[in-house]
């Protein structure tokens, strides 16, 4: 077989990183499977383990799709009123339509919609997704899939003219209906990394603790959204099932695997932040925050691996305004990125005998930024970039400056606060390996050209910040102390 992308994203990072399966999209899936799984051992398999190790087996879990909800929610177009029947009561046609409208109201207020991400038109009821403010909203993929009219699923449908797709009356079998069928649309592997992080843990007792955290947490909201979610999926087109054990959630494990620090801040993370004492829904977002942050700083770290440009990678981070601070980080932005380049060149390279015929590195290279974009893209929808796209800069924004915080300050063993100080030195330089202060710098011909007050006033933004998010406490002494999120023991 042809070297090509996939091969060389495998080599390097152990699974295939997309750019357009960023952010969300890496949550989204960590949490699908992860329930799928507890939902799939309660079922039939309670002795097995939610994460087992590597070298074990390829996990089953069960899927949810959510088709019918997600239709709901996006305007109830592609929804035959056989289905609607099964839902709502046929023999009150005016009630039904208004607990209908309600219902879809409220689901509609559900889908998560990315701030950051432009797009011209409303995206199909496939490519929406629920945001989890309860465990009932989680959800794995479908998509529309074709089956023949006579077909036995469809023989209900009273009006089948809406699933067939009009662009392809052109094609071979024009006549087909497009149904939904679980089968992913936009997960591209960054949820299996997440989730194979925790079953690589080499501290099982942490393991277990972080697979009782979650049951607990999942188990948690059974409330009154949880079981309409469960009644509407009763009605599921596309049906929940197990996946089988060919189905491919094992990583290939690189040779720098444990060299990669990004495994052990991620479940020592997740490990603090099942244990805080806040509502599901904060919860629920900090996770959705630190999965693709964690698996982008993966990235990053397993190409400067591989490309060993420099000792160290590290990012300036510009709290401020300040225009020369933003320039230093704009530059670290770009650096970061041709270095994620050069480690898909260097794999090309070593491989150039295999490459598919008619193409050489430089072609190649043309396309790789669909891949190796996957982790400038997460860190700026988590907050770690100013913006997706234009003249972008490395920053903190409030939600993952509270989900640090969160997830570095172990509450639990009384490691909770932390002066501001030691908080700027230890977990945002030591451990994240972004720069606030001048004083951290290892780049100190370039950042001399810099007056120190920039970085003070950087150093104070940060400060504000973290006084207003609630996440600092400043007293009147003039220290400020970092206070993590009580935890529960």
């Amino acid at each position: 077989m042809p070297y090509d992308y996939t091969d060389a994203s495998k080599e390097l990072f152990g699974i295939v990183f997309e750019s357009k399966a960023k952010g969300f999209l890496v949550g989204m899936e960590f949490m699908a499977i992860v329930q799928g799984r507890i939902m799939y051992l309660k079922e039939g398999e309670p002795r097995e383990e939610v994460f087992p190790d590597l070298q074990i087996h390829q996990p089953e879990y069960k899927r949810i799709s959510h088709d019918m909800a997600r239709r709901l929610a996006t305007g109830g177009e592609y929804i035959d009123q056989s289905e609607l029947d099964r839902l709502f009561d046929p023999n009150d046609p005016h009630r039904s339509k208004k607990t209908r409208i309600l219902i879809q109201k409220l689901l509609q207020q559900l889908i998560h919609r990315e701030p950051l991400l432009r797009t011209r038109k409303e995206p199909t009821w496939f490519g929406s997704y629920f945001f989890p403010y309860e465990s009932g909203l989680i959800h794995h993929e479908a998509v529309e899939d074709p089956v023949p009219p006579d077909h036995p699923s469809v023989s209900a449908f009273q009006n089948k003219d809406r699933f067939r797709n009009k662009n392809r009356r052109s094609r071979p079998n024009a006549d087909d209906l497009y149904v939904p069928k679980l089968r992913r649309y936009q997960f591209r592997d960054g949820g299996k990394l997440a989730f194979n992080f925790l079953r690589h843990d080499r501290d099982l007792e942490r393991k277990e603790k972080i697979s009782m955290g979650f049951k607990r947490f999942l188990g948690s909201s059974s409330n009154s959204l949880t079981k309409l979610m469960e009644v509407i999926q009763k009605v599921d087109f596309a049906k929940s099932d197990n996946t089988t054990r060919q189905d491919d959630i094992n990583p290939i494990i690189t040779s720098n695997w444990d060299s990669n620090t990004w495994c052990e801040r991620f479940c020592f993370g997740i490990d603090n932040l099942l244990n805080i004492e806040v509502p599901f829904s904060k919860k629920m977002d900090m996770i959705m925050v630190w999965v693709p942050y964690c698996t982008a700083r993966y990235q990053i770290e397993q190409a400067h691996l591989e490309t060993g440009e420099g000792d160290t990678w590290n990012a300036l981070c510009t709290i401020t305004d300040d225009a020369n601070l933003r320039k230093k980080s704009r530059d670290r932005v770009r650096s970061t990125e041709n270095m994620l380049r050069n480690a898909y060149r260097s794999k090309f390279e070593d491989n150039a005998e295999d490459l598919p015929p008619g193409f050489d590195v430089g072609r190649l290279m043309k396309r790789v930024n669909n891949y190796s974009g996957f982790a400038i893209g997460s860190l700026a929808l988590c907050g770690a970039l100013n913006s997706l796209t234009g003249s972008r800069y490395f920053t903190i924004k409030n939600k993952l400056l509270s989900t640090i915080v969160a997830a570095e300050l172990d509450s639990v063993s009384g490691a909770g606060s932390m002066a501001l100080d030691e908080f700027i030195v230890d977990v945002l330089f030591k451990r994240h390996d972004l720069i606030i202060d001048m004083n951290l710098t290892n780049d100190g011909q370039s950042m001399l050209r810099i007056d120190s007050s920039r970085f003070e006033n950087n150093k104070a933004a940060l400060e504000r910040r973290l006084v207003e998010t609630g996440n600092a406490r400043k007293y009147s002494d003039s220290t400020t102390i970092i206070e993590g999120v009580k935890g529960s023991k």
